[in-house]
């Protein structure tokens, strides 16, 4: 379909007799270098087998499998990785044959220009078949959990995060990660990968950890914690995962996922005019992406105009932070869409953009939910935990209330495209305006308060604020015993550690103290051991989603596979190559 589209950027490649290839950029005559835009290489595109040559002002991508060259207009993610699955498909048909078809291969040619043919055969005796590498990844995997499970034999007391998903295959995966005290510091660890083999109810997944727990020599009474989120197998009355967990540790502590919680929160803020709002912006948005000529007529509008961004962005329901991307570049190109519907006699879409109130309104939507976004964004992070996590929740409940004070005497400036679209409304539409988002507001307070009715973390702000004007008073609210708050106090006072206090981590500083201060130090681990979010185990089904593709679909030790990738705790490889003998390739 190439040859039937006119670009505007072409680049000559010219052959000279002696088999040189010269890459020159067209004439100004041709091209106004003021309006073209020039992509550049960018180094994640080695991924899809892509270099470039030429020099920086005219890039071109070259394929390092079969040395094709692209013109600069190809060098977009989409496009190298077209190239990569349509014309070289077999590198990707085995999991683990890259080393032996593509990088030993280009490492004996740079041998042998280098050292000689002698010492490129030596090269060839490297053993990486697909098999060998399978093996050394499982043995691997193997000496991480042998290492882990020596951690904590010594009666460590852990943490645990869990999560459910499919994969592509439609195989359910349990993720599961752990975080425990190791060497002065508090160990992010991957666990486990188990399929559930039929259903996903609350005893499978239970049984599938009490399996590992007891394989491995855990017990349940050093778990402090588990993060989940709200799905019912999880947090059933009877037969959940959580209830069938609080029967082997009565204690446990049990958390609801802040992310998932927030992005209920949000879910349940809709309704209303700024519903329908959204809707029309999300099928705007599919009558775009779904037709790909209007999406290429689209992006050559938006290109001729010359804004930054020239396409659409596709709206994910499951993605946390799809919304507000979506609202934020409907908004950028609002008068680039106008255009586009008005060619295409879409007459309804026309008129919504050309309202100014319903401007306003998605102006608003898009201002919020940036907000909401950045939240969210906050709390994603492998060190967050109950204290980080309550106070930035606690910091946007109070920014709500800011808001509606601040619309209440109308301020609109916490929204800067609101404070941009109202200047175009009459008297009567800005009050209407004001009504709408104080509304919305109000509800996104009531619900914040539904799904995190206790925010408050002063009990336990001790362990992050022992020092300065509220160390004192941390100290006397902390809910620990007389005998353990006599200790806080002895802390509190000792300049030595003050200062270790402010130029350490703080986890670092709480585990240095387990011999001197034993009692406080453990009620402060217990703290900051918990998991507040599901982050690491989201993370970890986007790398089960890149290793077990489908061309790799029926991928065997997917566990090991993870475990190797995402694990903290290396495998102690020197131990490993001493206990076995080489054997070169035949």
């Amino acid at each position: 379909m190439d040859k039937f589209i006119i670009k505007k950027v072409s680049t000559s490649v010219n052959t000279s007799t002696d088999g040189s290839t010269d890459l020159s950029l067209p004439s100004s005559s041709t091209i106004n270098d003021k309006t073209v835009k020039r992509r550049k290489y960018k180094d994640n595109y080695l991924n899809f087998g892509f270099t470039f040559i030429g020099d920086d002002n005219n890039q071109i991508p070259q394929c390092i499998v079969c040395g094709v060259t692209l013109s600069n207009e190809s060098m977009v993610p989409n496009k190298l990785k077209r190239h990569l699955d349509q014309n070289h498909s077999h590198i990707k048909k085995k999991p683990h044959t890259i080393g032996e078809e593509l990088i030993l291969p280009a490492c004996k040619e740079i041998v042998d220009v280098m050292f000689g043919k002698e010492a490129a055969e030596q090269i060839s005796n490297i053993p990486l078949s697909n098999d060998t590498v399978r093996r050394r990844i499982i043995t691997m995997s193997e000496d991480i959990v042998k290492n882990v499970n020596e951690i904590l034999q010594k009666d460590k007391e852990f943490a645990l995060q869990l999560d459910e998903s499919t994969d592509v295959s439609g195989k359910s995966q349990l993720i599961s990660f752990i975080r425990f005290v190791n060497e002065e510091k508090i160990i992010k660890q991957f666990l486990f990968c188990r399929e559930l083999q039929t259903t996903t109810t609350g005893v499978d997944v239970f049984n599938a950890v009490d399996n590992y727990f007891e394989e491995n020599n855990m017990v349940w009474s050093n778990c402090i914690s588990i993060c989940t989120d709200g799905a019912a197998a999880m947090t059933g009355r009877f037969k959940g995962f959580l209830t069938l967990a609080k029967n082997k540790k009565p204690n446990l502590i049990t958390i609801h996922c802040f992310l998932h919680r927030e992005a209920l929160m949000v879910k349940s803020s809709d309704g209303g005019e700024l519903s329908d709002v959204l809707k029309t912006v999300i099928e705007m948005i599919n009558y775009n992406k779904k037709r790909p000529v209007k999406c290429r007529i689209f992006e050559e509008l938006c290109k001729n105009i010359g804004t930054e961004h020239t396409t659409l962005l596709y709206h994910t329901e499951i993605h946390w932070l799809s919304r507000g991307k979506i609202l934020n570049r409907v908004l950028e190109l609002q008068d680039q869409l106008q255009i586009f519907f008005e060619a295409e006699n879409i007459n309804n879409y026309a008129n919504k953009i050309d309202d100014q109130m319903w401007c306003a309104k998605l102006a608003y939507l898009a201002d919020i939910f940036q907000k909401l976004n950045v939240l969210n964004s906050s709390m994603q992070g492998r060190k967050e935990n109950i204290i980080s996590t309550s106070d930035k929740m606690e910091s946007f409940k109070k920014k709500i209330n800011l808001w509606l004070s601040c619309i209440k005497n109308d301020d609109f400036s916490c929204f800067s495209s609101v404070e941009e679209s109202k200047i175009h409304l009459s008297i009567n539409q800005k009050t209407e305006l004001k009504n709408i988002m104080y509304e919305h507001l109000l509800t996104l307070s009531r619900n914040l308060k539904s799904y995190f009715p206790s925010l408050l973390t002063t009990e336990i702000q001790w362990v992050v604020s022992l020092y300065g004007p509220c160390g004192e008073e941390n100290i006397k609210n902390a809910n620990l015993s007389s005998t353990e708050k006599e200790q806080l106090l002895e802390i509190s006072s000792d300049t030595t550690l003050k200062s270790k206090f402010y130029m350490s981590e703080n986890d670092s500083f709480w585990i240095s103290l387990q011999n001197e201060y034993p009692e406080v130090s453990k009620k402060a681990l217990q703290i900051l051991l918990p998991f507040s979010t599901s982050y690491m185990c989201e993370s970890a089904f986007s790398i089960l989603k890149v290793t077990k593709t489908k061309k790799r679909s029926t991928l065997k030790d997917i566990e090991s596979e993870l475990r190797v990738s995402l694990s903290t705790i290396r495998p102690r490889i020197e131990d490993l190559c001493s206990i076995r003998q080489s054997q070169v390739s035949h």
